[in-house]
């Protein structure tokens, strides 16, 4: 029997080895009206199609973006953000999903060890039972979980340069039985992963408030494979981990976000994977 605070051991070396190796995948995107300017607007992971590289996200990011905006991603850390090109392929609610293509030329595309190899998303969403589940999404508000969105705490550049920093979250299902009241989530495409007002910090312990929820959507949500591999006795490693879903919305009763199964985003975006 594996005690609470061995647990809570387990979940910070989950968290801070997922944490090292997913956020080389994953992308702020952000939208810009004008040369110059720009706004945290949403979350992505490069992914290896079979022809081309895509930005894997949620579909509203893109179809929400204004006329004559564009959405551009970050490629490496410290560089400069690109514009992303390209006729996305897009599936609308409620899978909710997209996947924006890269020009294939080096300038605009990441490091090869950044892109995602399509082996290492799933068939289908099926982790086992309490599974430990994890994303890294980059929230667009410097506010909390359940403030309200104010346009002063929008994460916006200046002087031509915008820092929109990455948050872990290790979490886990909510069980079947809950009833969830919102009229957009359908239980057969989707699942709602716990997302708390607060939540331990994997580096000291300490109890801390949660980020707004605002620019997560388009994270990819992993299956850490922890349970499982603990379950057959097998050590376990973050490059076991596969991608089960895609992040889109957050909600407030219970405190969870809604992903759509991997298999409905597969099915969505049939040209990308």
């Amino acid at each position: 029997m594996v005690t609470v605070a061995e647990w809570e051991k387990h979940c910070a070396r989950v968290t801070e080895e997922m944490s090292e190796y997913v956020q080389q995948f994953a992308t702020p995107l952000s939208m810009s009206e004008q040369p110059g300017s720009g706004t945290a607007w949403g979350s992505g992971t490069y992914l290896a199609g079979p022809e081309l590289t895509w930005i894997l996200t949620a579909e509203h990011v893109i179809s929400n973006v204004p006329s004559g905006g564009r959405l551009a991603h970050l490629p490496e850390d410290g560089a400069e953000y690109n514009a992303a090109f390209g006729t996305p392929a897009m599936a609308a609610w409620p899978i909710d999903a997209a996947a924006l293509p890269i020009y294939p030329d080096k300038k605009f595309l990441p490091p090869a060890k950044k892109i995602l190899p399509i082996s290492f998303v799933d068939n289908c969403y099926s982790p086992v039972d309490e599974e430990l589940l994890f994303w890294y999404g980059f929230p667009g508000y410097r506010a909390e979980r359940n403030d309200p969105r104010q346009r002063h705490q929008l994460i916006e550049s200046h002087f031509n340069h915008m820092t929109i920093r990455g948050k872990p979250m290790l979490s886990q299902a909510l069980k079947d039985n809950v009833q969830i009241s919102a009229s957009n989530f359908d239980p057969s495409v989707h699942v709602a992963v716990h997302y708390p007002i607060a939540a331990t910090r994997a580096t000291d312990g300490q109890l801390i408030a949660l980020p707004n929820a605002a620019g997560m959507s388009g994270s990819a949500l992993w299956d850490t494979k922890f349970l499982a591999c603990a379950l057959e006795g097998r050590p376990w490693s973050p490059k076991l981990a596969r991608v089960c879903g895609v992040v889109w919305a957050v909600f407030d009763n219970p405190d969870v976000v809604f992903v759509t199964k991997i298999e409905h985003v597969r099915k969505g975006l049939a040209g990308v994977f």
